[in-house]
């Protein structure tokens, strides 16, 4: 293994940990997370192979940790991430204008919402139009974080 690979591993694992601490750091206050921050940075500096090996990890590592672990919510989330990467890294590769940059994190924390919607539906037995309707005051604090 070269040097480079090593760091670049290396670095990457870090990543991962950032990623996973600062959701546990930030726990105790609903939807506020910077996941999406660090994320669009992670983009900025991987290329895909690492951007997935790091979206595997997290989401895995995330649902084992927090006790969330079910087959549908980990693929919800996977993909979700997985789309957001995919848009930063094809569409907005070049994008250094912040405020579009920020927009786009905005639109993804609806996208990252509706993603769980039908999920929640059927694995917790609820009403489409109850639970979009109480998802979107949090839907709108995710957003804005």
């Amino acid at each position: 293994m070269n040097k480079m690979l090593l760091r670049r591993l290396t670095l990457l694992g870090f990543c991962l940990c950032l990623l996973v601490l600062q959701e546990y750091a930030l726990s105790f206050v609903p939807q506020v997370q910077i996941s999406t921050l660090l994320l669009l940075i992670y983009s900025k500096n991987f290329n895909f192979k690492e951007m997935f090996i790091l979206l595997v990890s997290y989401v895995l590592l995330d649902n084992l940790l927090m006790g969330t672990f079910r087959i549908e919510f980990v693929l919800a989330m996977f993909i979700s991430w997985f789309i957001y990467v995919f848009i930063n890294k094809t569409i907005f590769k070049n994008e250094e204008n912040e405020l579009k940059l920020a927009l786009t994190g905005a639109i993804f924390a609806f996208i990252y919402s509706w993603a769980f919607v039908g999920v929640s539906i059927l694995v917790l037995e609820v009403k489409f139009l109850e639970y979009l309707l109480l998802d979107i005051p949090f839907e709108i604090a995710l957003a804005i974080v």
